[in-house]
C-alpha cells in the first residue's frame, strides 16, 4: 500500500511542484483558493475573501459552529482577508476594522500553522497563541490556531487551550467546496484535492511506523523506500526523538541561567538532532566565547559533544583548542568522564580494568561493543585524537563518539541522551557541564 501511496503522489503534478517548498506552497496555494481574484488583493500578503469562504475553512478544520457564526456576527460589517505569513504563521483569517481616526486595526480571527518537513513543538504552538491573544487585547474573544500536520503527534497537542488539530483529510474533503467560488481553479483544485488525499494515507502510514518501539534501521537508509520524500520522513524521526526527550526532562535543571537547546535536522542525507545545554547570556556576534556541551545524534552515531565559537587565533585551530578542552576537563570536572575512559581503553586493555568499566556499561542498552563487552569509541584516526571539525576558524567542535545498534528503539535512544544530559556519564553529574559553560577561560589553553 506503501508503494502505491508513493507512486500516486509522484504522478500528481502538484506534488512536484510542491517539493521545492512544501509549507509554503501550500500557504500560497490555500490562499489563492480563499481569496478573490487578483484585483480584490490589497498586498502580497494579504487576499480579500468572503466570510462563506471562512465559514469553509473553520469548518474543515473542526472550529467550533458557534463560534465562528458569533465572530462573524460581531465583524460582517468589515472587509475579512487571509494573510500569508502573518505574524509567522503560515495563514491567517484577518478582519480590518477602520479607526476612527483613519487606517484600520487588524484582528485575527483565527489561523493556521502548517508543519510538513518539520514537526511542531508545544513551545513554538503556545508562542503562537500567545501572539494572537496579545495582539487582540482589545478584542472580546481569544483567537483560535489550528495545526495542519503531517506528523503523529502526541495526544496532549489535543489538549492544548483554544487551539484543534486538523489533517490533511479533512482538507481534501473540504477543498471542492471552493470551486464555485474559483471555478477557474476546478482543475488545480481537483489535482489538490487528491494530493491532500494522499498526503492524508501518507500521514496515517507513518502514524503506524513512527512510535516509540520504532528500531533505528527503519529510520536510517530509507531513501530508497521513500525517494524524494526521505528527508521529510528523517526530520519527522528526528523531531519525534526531540519531542520524547523534551517530555523526559521537562522540570531538570543544571543551574540557573543554563537553557537546553533541542533541535531535529537532516543531514548529510541522514537523520540529525542536537540536545545541547548553553548559556542563556552573552553573544558570539559581541565575540564573546559562546560553549555548548551535550549530545548530537547523526545517522547510527551518538556523539557527547563540545563546541566553541570565538575561541583560538584565526588560525583553524579552534578544533585542537576544544579537543583539549574537552580531554582536559574529563579530569577537571568529571565532564564525560565516563568516555573518557573508553578513549584510553581498546581491546588489549587488562581484564581487571575491562571489567570496571564494563560494570558501568552494562546497563546502557543500544550500543555497538567489543567482544570483551566495552562499548566501540570511534576514532578520528589509530592514534588518539577525538573526531572533530572547524566550523569556522574560531568555531571548533570535538566529540567522543559510539554507535549505536541498528534495532535500537527511538525510545531506548531517547533515554540513552536523556541520561547523557542528566549528567549520568560525568564523574560530577550535571554540574560538570558548568565549567566549560560558564568559565570562557577553560578554553585558554598554553601555546593556543
Amino acid at each position: 500500500m506503501l508503494d502505491d501511496i508513493l507512486n500516486s503522489l509522484w504522478n500528481n503534478w502538484m506534488f512536484r511542484l510542491s517539493l521545492s517548498s512544501n509549507e509554503l506552497f501550500h500557504s500560497n496555494f490555500l490562499q489563492t483558493a480563499l481569496s478573490n481574484p487578483l484585483p480584490d488583493m490589497i498586498d502580497e500578503h494579504a487576499g480579500a475573501s468572503t466570510w462563506a469562504r471562512v465559514q469553509e475553512l473553520a469548518a474543515w478544520a473542526g472550529l467550533d459552529a458557534a463560534w465562528v457564526v458569533e465572530r462573524q456576527a460581531a465583524y460582517a460589517a468589515y472587509p475579512v482577508f487571509v494573510y500569508r505569513e502573518w505574524k509567522k504563521l503560515d495563514l491567517a483569517v484577518v478582519v480590518r476594522k477602520p479607526r476612527e481616526n483613519g487606517g484600520y486595526r487588524e484582528v485575527v480571527i483565527f489561523a493556521i500553522e502548517l508543519k510538513i518537513k518539520s514537526y511542531p513543538t508545544l513551545e513554538q504552538l503556545k508562542r503562537y497563541l500567545h501572539v494572537m491573544a496579545t495582539h487582540n487585547r482589545h478584542a472580546a474573544f481569544v483567537p483560535r490556531l489550528v495545526l495542519l500536520s503531517m506528523g503523529p503527534l502526541p495526544a496532549h497537542f489535543g489538549l492544548v487551550e483554544n487551539m484543534t488539530v486538523m489533517d490533511f483529510g479533512a482538507l481534501a474533503d473540504g477543498i471542492a467546496d471552493l470551486v464555485p467560488y474559483r471555478p477557474e481553479l476546478q482543475p488545480a483544485l481537483d489535482e489538490y484535492a487528491r494530493l491532500c488525499q494522499l498526503l492524508h494515507q501518507l500521514s496515517s502510514s507513518w502514524s503506524d511506523r513512527l512510535n516509540p518501539l520504532t528500531p533505528l534501521h527503519a529510520v536510517m537508509g530509507q531513501e530508497s523506500v521513500y525517494r524524494r520524500l526521505n528527508p521529510v520522513w528523517s526530520k519527522l524521526c528526528a523531531a519525534y526523538l526531540c519531542e520524547l526527550v523534551r517530555q523526559e526532562m521537562t522540570g531538570f535543571v543544571v543551574h540557573a541561567g543554563i537553557e537546553l537547546e533541542v533541535v531535529p535536522d537532516f543531514s548529510r542525507s541522514t537523520w540529525k538532532a542536537d540536545f545541547l545545554w548553553h548559556a542563556n547570556q552573552g553573544g558570539a556576534d559581541g565575540g564573546d566565547v559562546v560553549a555548548k556541551v551535550g549530545v548530537q545524534i547523526e545517522g547510527n552515531t551518538i556523539r557527547f559533544m563540545l563546541n566553541a565559537q570565538n575561541v583560538g587565533d584565526g588560525r583553524n585551530n579552534a578544533r585542537s583548542i576544544v579537543q583539549e578542552t574537552l580531554l582536559a576537563q574529563a579530569n577537571a570536572s568529571g565532564l564525560f568522564k565516563r568516555l573518557h575512559q573508553l578513549y584510553h581503553i581498546s581491546e588489549t586493555t587488562p581484564t581487571e580494568l575491562v571489567a570496571e568499566v564494563t560494570a558501568l556499561w552494562q546497563h546502557t542498552l543500544g550500543i555497538e561493543r567489543h567482544a570483551n563487552g566495552i562499548p566501540s569509541l570511534c576514532r578520528a584516526n589509530n592514534g588518539f585524537i577525538l573526531p572533530g571539525y572547524n566550523n569556522s576558524p574560531t568555531f571548533g567542535h570535538a566529540d567522543y563518539r559510539l554507535k549505536l545498534q541498528e534495532n535500537s528503539t527511538l525510545d531506548e535512544i531517547a533515554q540513552f541522551v536523556c541520561a547523557a544530559l542528566r549528567g549520568d556519564f560525568n564523574a560530577g553529574g550535571a554540574r560538570a557541564f558548568l565549567e566549560v559553560l560558564t568559565n570562557p577561560g577553560v578554553f585558554n589553553l598554553p601555546g593556543k
